[in-house]
């Protein structure tokens, strides 16, 4: 018997030596996919670039997808860390409520990282740069077809917007429209950046876009201030006040077409993908947010000499 003990124990040993050292989940070691919302993509490339260059053994496998897109792939476990421009809606979480308790059961796990906004852009030699939410319903509902102040010759208005399952068009469409569908006069695109070309370089055109969409490329177009006047952020505020999407009104909540950038993941794990989740997280990660025209969620945000002249003009 004592014999046949030490054999088992001796093969026990062999085969551990065969199958090498066990290797401990790590954070920073390994790869892990990331699916990130379109109107995203400038600003998480830089997260994903800065995080692999702070920590090389890590790689992450970036895809671009629109938010409606990229939520149907983490339901279906296509997918299992993305990053979206909203929140999930009432008819995504239900689907995830749904299966509690169950074997295909998702443990919804979400971090919101940052602050953003829906941007309101036209050409840059359109006067008109200032709407309320009236206004733009008005023309992204089809009942606007032209420009004020056109006179005998007019100017047509061309609604642009990204694809109808993109996050913008999601929360523009909530704010804005109360939940109703674009008019068949609006021309939805492929991309933000598609959206951004076609205004800067139709005169009549009018757009819809995320905030880091226009990284780098806010100089060709005119970006719109916005008032909304049941929207009362602070009530020393005089009601209908138009506001830019600049960070400080973003910040502040002044700006009404806010959003927040999330992060969902199907499950708590010791990984590469949740290393980079914490590197967002990380003041390095959340001064990415900063510096590139969000307001990051835990990163302070300084405002230096904010007036009230400054506050209320575009």
């Amino acid at each position: 018997m004592k014999n046949l003990i030490a054999a088992a124990l001796t093969a026990a040993a062999v085969l551990a030596g065969c199958q090498g050292p066990r290797t401990e989940p790590s954070t920073v070691r390994g790869s892990a996919a990331v699916q990130v919302d379109e109107s995203l993509e400038p600003v998480m490339r830089l997260e994903v670039e800065d995080f692999g260059n702070s920590y090389p053994d890590a790689k992450i496998a970036m895809s671009v997808a629109h938010a409606r897109e990229a939520v149907v792939n983490f339901l279906n476990d296509s997918v299992r860390v993305i990053v979206l421009a909203r929140e999930l809606n009432d008819e995504e979480r239900a689907f995830v409520n749904a299966r509690k308790g169950k074997k295909d059961e998702i443990d919804l796990a979400e971090w919101r990282v940052a602050m953003d906004a829906v941007a309101v852009i036209v050409h840059p030699a359109n006067p008109v740069t200032k709407f309320r939410f009236g206004e733009l319903d008005s023309i992204f509902s089809g009942m606007a077809a032209f420009w004020p102040g056109g006179g005998k010759n007019p100017v047509r208005i061309g609604p642009v917007v990204p694809d109808v399952n993109s996050s913008v068009n999601e929360v523009f469409r909530a704010r804005v429209m109360g939940g109703r569908p674009f008019a068949a006069s609006v021309t939805p695109l492929a991309s933000s950046d598609r959206v951004i070309d076609e205004v800067a370089g139709v005169r009549g055109a009018i757009g819809i876009v995320g905030l880091s969409s226009l990284r780098g490329r806010s100089h060709e177009v005119a970006v719109c201030s916005i008032s909304d006047p049941s929207h009362r952020p602070d009530t020393l505020l005089v009601p209908g006040q138009y506001f830019s999407p600049a960070q400080a009104h973003v910040f502040r909540g002044y700006y009404p077409l806010t959003r927040p950038v999330m992060i969902y993941r199907r499950e708590y794990r010791t990984d590469v993908g949740y290393g980079l989740i914490s590197y967002i997280t990380s003041p390095p990660g959340q001064k990415i947010f900063l510096n590139n025209g969000l307001v990051p969620q835990t990163q302070p945000v300084r405002i230096v000499e904010l007036t009230s002249q400054q506050v209320t003009t575009p």
